[in-house]
């Protein structure tokens, strides 16, 4: 099988994809998906830039020791949208998506 699922399809075909989400901070903008868009296309048929985003909803953490976040122990509520994205499967797409993101992300370590 070449990645394609084998379904008598007229209209369309089926390939498996990954799909990603991940948090963003308000001061993320738009910065993390246009990267990605500009690195990967995030291309669906005659589209490019396809992505997802929700509205605003919270996120919690709480700070451990060696974290560069403040007010160590105690929960934090921010602020946060999620970006969902998908990607054909390929090690290598999605070891650019992967970096792509640590590099524009603002969190020291991206959910």
């Amino acid at each position: 099988m070449d990645g394609h699922f084998e379904l008598p399809l007229e209209t369309c075909r089926i390939e498996p994809v990954w799909t990603i989400w991940v948090e963003l901070a308000a001061r993320d903008d738009a910065r993390v998906r246009e990267a990605l868009t500009e690195a990967l296309g995030l291309r669906y048929g005659a589209y490019s830039g396809v992505a997802f985003e929700t509205a605003e909803g919270v996120q919690f953490f709480r700070p451990e020791q060696g974290s560069v976040a403040e007010g160590h122990g105690a929960t934090v509520e921010m602020p946060a949208r999620v970006l969902t994205f998908s990607i054909p499967r390929a090690p290598e797409l999605l070891a650019l998506a992967i970096e792509t993101i640590r590099h524009f992300h603002s969190y020291e370590e991206p959910v």
